[in-house]
């Protein structure tokens, strides 16, 4: 898997940056300045939704983060800004730890200081909401808007094609890869 990771990342990079249409940036301009009104409204879902993906893709990355090395922290916190490029190589990196009796009591002292938060964001019932409100935000886009004009400028923006490879690489290959390997 780890590999497949790092060729997803050097293939879906470079062709988001460099080969995707670029005829279009009025829709990047629009979003960039909020004004989401004067969007299709499926384009504007998406794009909001890719600001939640993260935060959910953490409740099940954070809690692993001693069980792992590279850290996780920098590759999550990097998702909020460039998506899947950024849990992509962490993905590739990622090795179980090895942990010896030593460092067991430091990781101990640590689960204890943040386990109120990782209880939190381990409930399974936040993990529920948080899947159907991105689904449900794309749903009503893609209902209420128009799958025609998203089509559209997803062949003529780069911001629309980006985000659309981006939200693809993160809700079906790195969620359920999350969910069932861990």
């Amino acid at each position: 898997m780890r590999i497949f990771f790092a060729i997803l990342f050097f293939l879906a990079v470079p062709y988001c940056l460099f080969f995707s249409p670029n005829q279009d940036q009025e829709i990047f301009r629009k979003l960039i300045n909020g004004e989401f009104n004067s969007v299709e409204l499926s384009i504007s879902a998406v794009f909001c939704v890719l600001g939640i993906v993260p935060t959910f893709l953490g409740f099940y990355l954070v809690p692993q983060r001693h069980s792992y090395k590279p850290t996780v922290w920098p590759f999550w916190i990097g998702s909020f800004l460039v998506g899947a490029g950024a849990l992509l190589p962490y993905l590739a990196l990622r090795k179980p730890k090895f942990i010896n009796q030593s460092s067991t009591s430091e990781i101990g002292a640590s689960l204890v200081t943040f386990n109120w938060w990782e209880k939190i964001i381990s409930n399974k019932s936040l993990k529920f909401l948080f899947a159907a409100l991105i689904f449900g935000i794309v749903a009503f886009g893609f209902i209420k808007g128009s799958p025609e004009k998203y089509y559209e400028a997803f062949q003529s923006s780069r911001l629309v094609h980006s985000m659309s490879i981006d939200f693809c690489i993160l809700m079906f290959v790195i969620w359920p890869y999350l969910i069932f390997k861990g």
